[in-house]
C-alpha cells in the first residue's frame, strides 16, 4: 500500500514540515511505502512547499514600525517566493504585545522592493498568519506611495494615520514590471459583515472598539485609493486576506489573487501524487464546512474522491456535520485533553495513525 502524507499546518505547534517529516520517518521505519508532500493555504509554512530553491536573507521592518527582523525569501529564475509571516506575524509576537492598531505590512513592502529591484518576473505572496489589520498600506508606503492627510502632511504609519487620509500620490512610484499574486486562503472581501475587520482582527488581539476603528480605516482607505486610480478594493473575493493585505496587493501593485490551494495542487503536482498513492493522510488543527471552501484538506478529500482513494484526516476539532464515504476521521479532542495535544501533538498523531492501519488496511472507526 503507497501511503501519501500531506497535512497542512496546525497553528502555534507544529508547520505542515515538521509533521509531515516526523510521520514519514515514523511509517517508513515500520516498512511502509510512504511519501509526502508540503502543503499550505498561503500562510505559515508557504516556503516549505518550495524547499531547495535559492534563498535571500535581509533586514526588514517587523510587526511594528521600529522593529527590525531578519527574513528570507525563495527564489529560482524569474520567479520569487515569499511569505508575509515571516515578516509581520503573529507567531513573531507574545499575547500581549498584540497591538492591532499599529501593526504593518511596511517589512512586506521591503521585501516586495528587493524583489523587484532583483526583477523577477513573478513574485508570489503567501498571505497568512499575519499580526496587521492596515490594508497593505505599509506595504505601499515602504514602494514610495506617500499618504497625506486634508493639510497636505504624511499620516502616520498606523490604523489612527488611515482615519486622517485624504490623498494618496503614486508620484514617486515606478510600477514594478514584475507580476505579483497574492496567494490567500479566504474569499473574504474587505469590508463588512465578513470582512477583515469584524472577523480576522479580533485574532490579532483588536477588541470591540478597535475592530469599528480598523473598519472605518479600511473603508476610507478603500474610498481614497477608488478616487486616485478608479478601483475599489473591497468588491474582490479574498480582498481580506492577511488584515487587508489582499486587497492591497490588488489596489496598490495592480496584483492578481490566487488561492492558495489551487497554486500549490498545481506547483506541487498533488493530484498525480494523490492519483498514484492508496492511502492519503491529511488533516489541520479545526476541521469544518469551512475546510471545503478552498482549503487544502477539503481539496485533498475531494481530489482522492475522484480518485476513489481512502483518506485518514486527523484534526484536533472535528465540527464537519456528516460522515464522508471513504474518509475516516481521527478527532483529538475527543480523547486527549489541549495541554496533551499542545505537548505531544506528533507523538499522538502517530499513535493513532498507526492504530488506524494494519496490514496495509484502514480501519473504520
Amino acid at each position: 500500500m503507497k501511503i501519501l502524507v500531506a497535512f497542512n499546518s496546525f497553528k502555534k505547534t507544529y508547520s505542515s514540515k515538521e509533521i509531515n517529516e516526523y510521520l514519514y520517518n515514523s511509517l517508513l521505519k515500520k516498512g511502509f511505502d510512504v511519501d509526502y508532500v508540503n502543503v499550505s493555504d498561503g500562510g505559515d509554512g508557504f516556503l516549505d512547499c518550495f524547499e531547495g530553491l535559492k534563498e535571500r536573507k535581509i533586514w526588514v521592518c517587523g510587526p511594528f514600525y521600529q522593529t527590525r527582523v531578519k527574513t528570507k525569501y525563495l527564489f529560482e529564475s524569474d520567479k520569487a517566493y515569499i511569505e508575509i509571516a515571516n515578516i509581520c506575524g503573529l507567531k513573531l509576537l507574545k499575547e500581549n504585545e498584540l497591538k492591532p492598531l499599529y501593526a504593518t505590512s511596511y517589512g512586506v513592502g521591503e521585501v516586495l522592493k528587493d524583489c523587484f529591484e532583483k526583477k523577477f518576473k513573478k513574485i508570489y505572496v503567501g498571505l497568512g498568519g499575519t499580526s496587521t489589520s492596515d490594508g497593505g498600506f505599509g506595504m505601499a508606503r515602504a514602494l514610495g506611495i506617500r499618504f497625506y492627510d486634508e493639510n497636505g502632511r504624511e499620516i502616520e504609519n498606523s490604523i489612527y494615520g488611515l482615519l486622517k487620509l485624504k490623498k494618496i500620490d503614486f508620484s514617486n512610484f515606478k510600477k514594478p514590471v514584475s507580476e505579483v499574486f497574492a496567494i490567500v486562503d479566504v474569499k473574504n472581501k474587505l469590508l463588512g459583515k465578513n470582512g477583515s475587520a469584524r472577523v480576522f482582527a479580533p485574532q490579532k488581539g483588536a477588541n470591540e472598539n478597535e475592530v469599528l476603528i480598523i473598519e472605518k480605516a479600511l473603508k476610507n482607505l478603500t474610498n481614497c485609493l477608488k478616487k486616485e486610480t478608479g478601483v475599489d478594493i473591497s468588491k474582490i473575493e479574498g480582498g481580506a486576506s492577511a488584515g487587508g493585505l489582499g486587497g492591497g496587493i490588488y489596489g496598490f501593485l495592480g496584483g492578481k489573487i490566487i488561492f492558495g490551494s489551487d497554486f500549490i495542487i498545481k506547483e506541487k503536482n498533488i493530484e498525480f501524487l494523490i492519483k498514484n498513492s492508496d492511502l492519503i493522510i491529511t488533516g489541520e488543527g479545526k476541521f469544518d464546512k469551512t475546510s471545503f471552501f478552498k482549503k487544502m484538506p477539503g481539496e485533498i478529500i475531494k481530489i482522492s474522491r475522484k480518485y476513489r482513494k481512502k483518506v485518514i484526516l486527523v484534526s484536533v476539532f472535528n465540527e464537519y456535520p456528516q460522515k464522508i464515504k471513504d474518509v475516516y476521521f481521527i478527532t483529538l479532542s475527543k480523547k486527549y485533553s489541549i495541554i496533551d495535544t499542545t505537548k505531544n501533538l506528533k507523538r499522538i498523531i502517530k499513535k493513532e495513525i498507526l492504530d488506524f492501519i494494519k496490514e496495509g488496511i484502514v480501519i473504520p472507526r
